[in-house]
């Protein structure tokens, strides 16, 4: 009687343990699917270190003329969402600067900006490089004054280094009234008859950018002094206003 019993103790011994090896090993592979939080965590941790979906930007802000040409130095700002980056940067392909905060370019010309940012973990985002152009310096003008019999012959000389001259008119003032637009270069006027009295007369040319550059000239001559010039003198003026004509048609 007591054999029979330890006999059927060792047999539930036997299964329960066979049936306890069984059970673990589905336990343990059961465990890491019922645990959602943890995936969550990790499909997270993922997410923040692809940085090729974050936004980052090269901004620019200046007084816009025309034909795209800033009128102002140019602010740049480089921006990110991330909150760890660090920015780097570099002007017209030269050395690479820590970015802090927004910084301007001044100089008149064609420029680009490119810069890298580096997130916590090392990974690298390329940005630009992004051009653009300044122009802040007018035209540089200068009004010839040619006296003839009863008239005033104006030529314009006018020049410009880096948008270039705007080439559809030059504006011509008497004691600042608009008299008269050219619209083909080398700008001229005539004025006639030459009015009594001292007089202003001035020009305004615009180059590419919208900058405007101006010249001025004053006369007091009188109808009668003006007539009444030397006709070697006269011829003299004229000679060399047609020696300036041709050297502004063959610059």
């Amino acid at each position: 009687m007591k054999n029979r019993i330890i006999g059927k103790s060792l047999v539930c011994g036997i299964i329960v343990l066979f049936l306890g090896m069984s059970i673990v090993p589905m336990a343990g592979s059961l465990s890491v699917e019922k645990h959602p939080s943890m995936i969550g965590s990790i499909k997270e941790l993922n997410a923040v270190t692809k940085t090729g979906s974050l936004d980052y930007n090269i901004t620019l802000s200046g007084t816009m003329g025309n034909n795209g040409w800033y009128v102002s130095c140019v602010g740049i700002g480089i921006s990110g969402c991330g909150g760890c980056e660090t920015f780097l940067f570099k002007i017209d392909g030269g050395s690479w600067f820590t970015y802090t905060a927004p910084f301007f370019v001044c100089g008149d010309g064609h420029h680009c900006v490119e810069a890298i940012v580096v997130d916590q973990y090392g990974n690298q985002t390329h940005l630009g490089p992004v051009f653009f152009k300044i122009d802040m310096t007018p035209p540089t003008v200068v009004l010839h004054k040619e006296v003839l019999p009863n008239k005033i012959r104006l030529t314009v000389e006018v020049w410009d280094n880096q948008s270039g001259v705007c080439d559809y008119h030059g504006e011509f003032y008497l004691d600042g009234a608009l008299q008269f637009i050219d619209t083909e270069a080398p700008y001229q006027w005539t004025l006639s008859p030459i009015p009594s009295g001292h007089h202003t007369i001035s020009v305004i040319v615009y180059d590419n950018a919208g900058n405007k550059g101006s010249s001025s000239v004053s006369t007091s001559l009188s109808r009668s002094q003006s007539a009444s010039q030397p006709i070697s003198q006269q011829i003299n003026q004229l000679v060399q206003s047609l020696v300036m004509r041709y050297q502004m048609t063959n610059r």
